[in-house]
């Protein structure tokens, strides 16, 4: 802090004005100083601003899952990987089934529980991946580390998991969660859109396959 204090000087002569010149100085640098520390709050505060909406736009509101934004990123940050020289990681692709419905006849609420109670459990199947909510009811799973060594293992455990929920007849209809799912692996040659669109159109056979199973 700077802090000068003048002394009292009434001697009518270049003293006295030495005086009040550097009183004047002293005065304008601590305005200045000042000046420049609120500057530089204002932009740290700016910044945190900027990071927070960065980190919101990277996760979805609802399920706080990364958003399709993040997704976007994801997949130019693996096309780079693949660029130079490959990647190792798969997709599940996840469609919500029954959404529509379940919104209709129950409202929104209901269907905000639905949607959070399905991410809910293939969140807790795929622990060691990054999840993605790319549309309302799709989501995407990056398969990394562990997930993707037990890919097979894992997609048997969600389908068993969802056909519990979905023939559970003592659960709310919103609590009846079903899902379907398709994943695809990278290799060589491979792009990452090209790996998405197996694991989408694979998705769309499973779906079919449960639309024209019965529910138990």
């Amino acid at each position: 802090e700077l802090i000068f204090d003048a002394p009292n000087i009434h001697t009518n002569n270049e003293v006295e004005s030495l005086s009040n010149a550097i009183s004047q100085m002293s005065q304008d640098m601590r305005t200045y100083v000042q000046g420049l520390l609120e500057a530089e709050e204002q932009a740290r505060s700016a910044q945190e601003q900027a990071e927070d909406m960065t980190q919101l736009a990277f996760k979805d509101a609802l399920t706080h899952v990364n958003s399709k934004v993040a997704y976007d990123k994801m997949k130019e940050s693996l096309q780079e990987q693949i660029d130079k020289g490959g990647a190792t990681f798969g997709f599940v692709m996840i469609d919500l089934n029954d959404l529509k419905e379940v919104n209709d006849h129950y409202g929104h609420d209901c269907g905000d529980k639905y949607i959070l109670g399905c991410c809910h459990i293939f969140c807790n199947i795929y622990k060691q991946s990054p999840i993605y909510r790319v549309g309302g009811d799709e989501f995407v799973v990056l398969l990394q580390n562990s997930d993707y060594k037990n890919k097979d293992k894992l997609i048997k455990v969600i389908e068993s998991e969802f056909k519990k929920t979905r023939n559970n007849n003592s659960r709310k209809p919103w609590e009846r969660y079903s899902v379907a799912f398709g994943m695809a692996e990278y290799k060589p040659g491979d792009t990452v859109d090209n790996v998405f669109k197996l694991a989408d159109e694979r998705m769309y056979h499973k779906k079919m396959e449960i639309k024209n199973s019965p529910k138990a």
